[in-house]
C-alpha cells in the first residue's frame, strides 16, 4: 500500500477516534448516582467476564465485545449471558481508545448497570461509574468496589438496589 495512503488512512482514524471520544466523554463522565444508575439502567447484573473480542467494526471506528456469564440479576429480562460492547480497539496497528469507559479484564466479576443498544449488544450506563468490581475482603466477605475504590458490603449494596429495581422474573 502507497505510504501516503497508509498515513492519510491513520490520520482519519485518528480524527475519526478523537471525534468520536469527545462525544462521548461529556456523557460518560458526568458524575451519576447509584440511584440514577439503578433508574436509567436497563439491565443489572452481577456477572464474570468470559472473553474479550475485537469487533464488530462500528460507525465511528473499531469496537471490542465483552462476553459476560451472569450469576445473579436484578433488573431487566433474565440473561443468562449477554454482550457488552465499547467503542475502542485497534485496526491497521491504530489504537483507539475513549476516555471514560471501564476496562474489563478475563475472569473478573463484575456488576454493571447496563443499557441496551443497537443489534442484541448492551452499553455500560454512566462510563466507569456503571462498572462495579466484586472483590473479596479479608474476612472472607464479598465486596462491591466503585471506581473511586471505595467498598461497600455485597449485601449492603444489593439492599440498596432493591427499592429503586423490579425483580428480574
Amino acid at each position: 500500500m502507497d505510504p501516503s495512503a497508509v498515513r492519510c488512512r491513520r490520520v482519519l482514524l485518528s480524527v475519526a477516534a478523537l471525534a468520536s471520544s469527545s462525544l462521548l466523554l461529556g456523557s460518560t463522565l458526568e458524575p451519576t448516582s447509584l440511584d440514577q444508575l439503578n433508574r436509567r439502567a436497563d439491565l443489572i447484573v452481577r456477572g464474570q467476564v468470559q472473553g474479550i473480542t475485537p469487533g464488530p467494526r462500528g460507525e465511528t471506528g473499531s469496537t471490542t465485545t465483552v462476553a459476560i456469564r451472569v450469576r445473579e440479576q436484578w433488573k431487566g429480562p433474565w440473561r443468562s449471558t449477554l454482550s457488552v460492547l465499547q467503542p475502542r480497539g485497534t485496526e491497521a496497528g491504530i489504537a483507539q481508545e475513549v476516555p471514560g469507559l471501564p476496562a474489563f479484564h478475563v475472569g473478573e466479576e463484575v456488576v454493571l448497570f447496563l443499557i441496551r443498544g443497537r443489534g442484541g449488544y448492551y452499553e455500560v450506563l454512566g462510563g466507569r461509574q456503571g462498572k462495579l468490581s466484586i472483590k473479596t475482603g479479608p474476612d472472607g466477605r464479598e465486596l462491591v468496589e466503585d471506581l473511586t475504590g471505595s467498598r461497600l458490603d455485597l449485601d449492603q449494596f444489593v439492599r440498596r438496589l432493591k427499592p429503586a429495581t423490579k425483580p428480574a422474573p
